[in-house]
Parts: C-alpha cells; structure tokens; sequence
C-alpha cells in the first residue's frame, strides 16, 4: 500500500517540478508587453475553477493516502517539498524508485 502513496507523491513533485520549469522557460523567452494584460471575466472565472479544482484534487489526495494507511496500518511519513531540497536530496529521493 505504501507504494500507492510514494507514486501518488513523486506524480505530484514531477507536476510541480514540470510546471516550474515550463513556467521559467516562458519567462526566459517572453518579452513584457507595454501595457498589463487585461483578463476576462469569463477567464478570471475559468482560472478560479481550476484553482478550486486543485483544491479539491489535493483533499481527495490526501483522503485516499490516509484511507490507504489505515487499512495497511501504516503511518504517513511526511516528507519535504521537493522546493526544500538540494540537488543531491533530490536525486536520492528519486533514485529509490
């Protein structure tokens, strides 16, 4: 069971490791516009849904890890956020599976 809550973390730190480095790319390559871009009310409404979307995802998560542990009889072991690890930390962590 333990292996359903360490593939469920390492998807989620891939995410979140994707989406910062796609997110610095398009820093990188992009230019600022001269005026500050004007979102829509539809799409301020959109982004707000993904957003309460993520929530949700994150809780469902974190029910089904806690359901997972009970079950098995295991307890969670909290780890830190791949943001609060050196490269090395990283590698040792990955390199497990």
């Amino acid at each position: 069971m333990l292996t359903y809550s360490r593939g469920i973390l390492t998807f989620s730190s891939w995410t979140q490791r994707m989406m910062t480095s796609g997110s610095e790319a398009y820093i990188r390559r992009v230019k600022p516009n001269e005026e500050p871009t004007k979102f829509s009310p539809t799409t301020k409404a959109n982004i707000r849904r993904a957003h309460n979307a993520s929530v949700k995802t994150v809780n469902v998560t974190k029910t089904t890890v806690g359901m997972i542990n009970n079950v098995s009889g295991t307890q969670t072991v909290r780890q830190k956020p791949d943001c609060q690890l050196d490269r090395a930390q990283q590698i040792r962590r990955y390199s497990a599976f």
